[in-house]
């Protein structure tokens, strides 16, 4: 399969993450790093642009955030609306969408933001991208309607990142 590439502007480009967090084995809770997977099958980033599945490692994933001018996030988005609605959320409109911990062991993203935010080292822009999830019950596959929505999700994604760019 050929990759798409990106082409974005290459003077002085700011450093931007693209992370999927979330817990593959919790069916739709998996979304970020299957939208991350799918993101790197089909496009080749350009310079100064990462993606990661950062999984449910936490606060492990500070250290990613240094020196990152722009975060992508990309997670299940507990949400009213009905299962399968994409969701894009940008600043303080982040933390109430973030998917609840799974338990009182893991640190959850609002908990990473606030750590990061507290040390200095939180992007300047930070934007969640998500799918309203239908279950997050055990299990290693997306639900239908949320498989159903990856490939938009990741198009949807890819053009912000060409307007994130142009607004540098």
């Amino acid at each position: 399969m050929v990759k798409n590439s990106i082409t974005l502007p290459t003077s002085s480009p700011p450093r931007l993450l693209i992370l999927g967090i979330g817990n593959r084995l919790c069916s739709d809770d998996g979304l970020g790093g299957a939208a991350v997977e799918r993101l790197l099958e089909r496009y080749q980033l350009p310079a100064g642009v990462v993606a990661r599945d950062g999984g449910v490692l936490g606060l492990h994933l500070l250290p990613d955030l240094v020196q990152v001018e722009q975060l992508i996030i990309i997670d299940a988005v507990d949400s009213e609306q009905e299962p399968g609605q994409i969701i894009r959320r940008e600043g303080a409109a982040i933390v109430p969408s973030a998917s609840p911990q799974l338990s009182l062991h893991q640190c959850g993203l609002s908990d990473l933001l606030a750590v990061a935010q507290a040390l200095g080292s939180c992007p300047a822009q930070t934007i969640l991208w998500g799918i309203v999830p239908a279950s997050t019950a055990p299990g290693l596959s997306l639900s239908p309607v949320v498989a159903a929505q990856l490939d938009r999700l990741v198009e949807q994604i890819i053009e912000d990142i060409g307007i994130l760019w142009e607004g540098s």
